[in-house]
């Protein structure tokens, strides 16, 4: 994850965060870029994501 300490257009939900990567077991299963490349894959990758933009969004 890359994040800032101000909001932008770029970031996710146009927050902090501008790069996220999940991998689980080597696959890819979440990428976002200052845009979205790959959605949440299920529910786990969905609830990894919700904990590190509590933290970093």
């Amino acid at each position: 994850m890359k994040h800032y300490e101000e909001p932008s257009i770029y970031g996710y939900e146009e927050g902090r965060a501008s790069k996220i990567t999940l991998w689980r077991n080597g696959k890819t299963v979440f990428n976002f870029d200052r845009g979205m490349d790959i959605p949440p894959e299920d529910e786990e990758t969905e609830t990894a994501l919700a904990i590190l933009l509590k933290q970093y969004n």
